[in-house]
C-alpha cells in the first residue's frame, strides 16, 4: 500500500504549470540540487511513520502528475499512520492532499499505461 501526496516538490521548479518553458530557466545542477534537498527533507518526514519500503516521485510534464510522491510503507498500518500524519498539512505552501493506493506494479500504475 503506497500512500500518494500530490505535487510535495518540485513546485519551485515549475511555477507556471502553463508555461512551458519556465524549466528552462533552471540548469542541470540547480534542478539536482533542489530535488536533492526535497528528497532529503521528504524522507525524514516520511520516516517519522515508519519504515519506507520505496519513495517515488513523479517528474512528469502532464499538470496532473507533477511533483506527486509515492511512498510505500512495511505494512497497511504505518501507511495509515502516514495519511493521518500529512493529509491536510502544509509543506512548500501547498496543502497536501493524501490519498491510500494499493498499487501493485509501478508498471500498471503509469498514466497511459
Amino acid at each position: 500500500m503506497y500512500l500518494c501526496g500530490g505535487s510535495l516538490g518540485l513546485s519551485r521548479l515549475m511555477l507556471d504549470e502553463h508555461d512551458q518553458d519556465a524549466i528552462l530557466e533552471y540548469d542541470e545542477r540547480e534542478i539536482q540540487e533542489h530535488f536533492r534537498e526535497f528528497y532529503v527533507d521528504a524522507i525524514e518526514e516520511f520516516q517519522k511513520a515508519g519504515k519506507i519500503v520505496q519513495f517515488k516521485v513523479s517528474c512528469n510534464h502532464e499538470v496532473h502528475l507533477r511533483g506527486n510522491v509515492y511512498v510505500q510503507y512495511s505494512s497497511e498500518e504505518e501507511c495509515a499512520a502516514a495519511y493521518k500524519m500529512f493529509n491536510g498539512r502544509w509543506y512548500a505552501q501547498r496543502q497536501l492532499s493524501c490519498e491510500l493506493c494499493p498499487v501493485q506494479k509501478w508498471k500498471t500504475a503509469i498514466c497511459g499505461k
